[in-house]
């Protein structure tokens, strides 16, 4: 069993180094492995390295583990850095991962069995020996042993409780603490409510208003309780607010020189309500993806966020410029879904589209995704917005009206079919999007 367990212990490390996205040590976390599985020195001061460096919010690889290591002062303890990199060196892929994960679990649970009948030996060998079984249980506890089953069946136990809650929530009629309602009921209806611990893609063209989208979707979560954060990558925090009050009272923030004074006073009014909107904190500067995943991670802890907009995914700076521009928005893509199941929220990122379907007069498809097809694969929920060249009605839509008629619709739905859609009414200078009735009204 021991040279079975090194074996498991030795390849999870390896994995975790060559690991470029992080998800290997997240598999192990979400398992129940802790330094208590691993029975080699090294492997456990190497383990404890990698958990550092990943709650720091720094990339778990080579260098970030051998430079914390190196000023720890553990890097001497495992046999120099010639050692750390030996390990990395003893696999190629982490295409064993889950295997040795198994393994590492299934020699603990062997541990525990083997504490356990010595603890029972002891007992009924020595009845009134309680000395030698407190000294054993002892050790259980200091191993990490004696507790395994309780913790797991915690676990079991919470999970349980929270689904049996949902299906009563769902049965009911009411809405879930999980759920998460959008300022368009229909689709909330016909797709179903958001959930915390989704990853969410918004898509569209240029200009084509997914900015508004995100705003009036963010705005109604954040009004409703939700405490929610707002990445803008692309347009300044003044703009940015500018809009959001446009988007509440229905005036145009461009045209503020020509407002008569109830208008005037009704956007001072939904600035001021803005400025009172204690639920939302909005970002606005390059920033890359390390910096964004560190403060998402602060405002959750700190802040308790629960709902993230990024505006707009492409747009966020890459860990590093090593590899093409394909493979670094994946990264960044698995990253935000990481978050999302990590720290049980719910991420919202924008993505663009390529002019093909504007050039082609069709509707977006996940093919027009720019740059990587990894935003939606890793997506639970994909939306698409989109100005078809008839309206609602069926009439040619006017291309210098600044109102029109948007097609919102699901692209991808993990959870449930696909293909809803709804219309939606664009007042572009008010930056607001309402859901068009039966009667073509709001």
């Amino acid at each position: 069993m021991t040279n079975i367990n090194a074996s498991a212990e030795a390849g999870l490390i390896a994995c975790i180094l060559v690991d470029s996205s992080d998800s290997v040590l997240l598999d192990a976390l979400k398992a129940g492995i802790s330094e208590a599985h691993f029975e080699t020195p090294a492997y456990r001061l190497v383990w404890d390295a990698c958990n550092a460096v990943y709650s720091a919010g720094d990339p778990v690889d080579m260098v970030s583990v051998m430079r914390h290591m190196i000023n720890s002062g553990s890097i001497a303890q495992i046999g120099g850095p010639a050692r750390l990199n030996q390990i990395a060196s003893t696999v190629e892929s982490t295409m064993h991962a889950k295997i040795w994960i198994r393994d590492l679990i299934e020699a603990r649970s062997r541990r525990l069995i083997e504490w356990n009948a010595e603890v029972l030996k002891a007992a009924i060998s020595e009845p009134d020996n309680s000395a030698q079984v407190a000294d054993i249980i002892q050790k259980l506890q200091d191993a990490h042993l004696c507790t395994i089953e309780s913790d797991d069946d915690g676990d079991w136990r919470v999970s349980i409780e929270a689904a049996e809650k949902r299906f009563l929530d769902m049965l009911e009629g009411r809405q879930s603490e999980y759920e998460v309602s959008t300022p368009f009921p229909t689709m909330d209806r016909l797709a179903g409510k958001w959930q915390l611990g989704e990853y969410v893609l918004l898509a569209g063209l240029s200009g084509g208003g997914k900015t508004a989208l995100a705003c009036n979707i963010s705005i109604h979560i954040a009004t409703h309780g939700r405490k929610t954060a707002f990445f803008s990558l692309e347009m300044s925090d003044i703009k940015l607010i500018f809009r959001m009050a446009s988007s509440l009272c229905g005036i145009s923030s461009k045209r503020l020189d020509s407002l008569h004074a109830l208008q005037r006073d009704q956007f001072q009014s939904q600035l001021s309500e803005l400025k009172r909107l204690d639920t939302m904190r909005i970002y606005q500067r390059k920033m890359d993806a390390r910096a964004i995943e560190n403060t998402i991670r602060h405002l959750h802890k700190k802040w308790g966020v629960e709902v993230v907009f990024i505006d707009y995914a492409q747009l966020i700076e890459p860990y590093d410029n090593k590899t093409n521009r394909e493979q670094q928005v994946a990264r960044i893509s698995r990253t935000l879904k990481r978050l999302t199941r990590e720290l049980n929220i719910m991420v919202v990122a924008l993505a663009q589209i390529s002019k093909e379907s504007e050039k082609e007069n069709r509707k977006p498809r996940a093919s027009d995704l720019r740059e990587s097809q990894a935003l939606r694969h890793d997506a639970d929920r994909c939306y698409f917005i989109y100005k078809p060249l008839q309206n609602r009605s069926g009439q040619p839509q006017d291309t210098e009206s600044t109102i029109y008629d948007v097609l919102y619709y699901v692209d991808k739905n993990r959870d449930d079919q696909t293909g809803q859609s709804v219309w939606l009414r664009f007042d572009t200078p008010a930056q607001r999007l309402r859901e068009i009735d039966e009667r073509g009204g709001f």
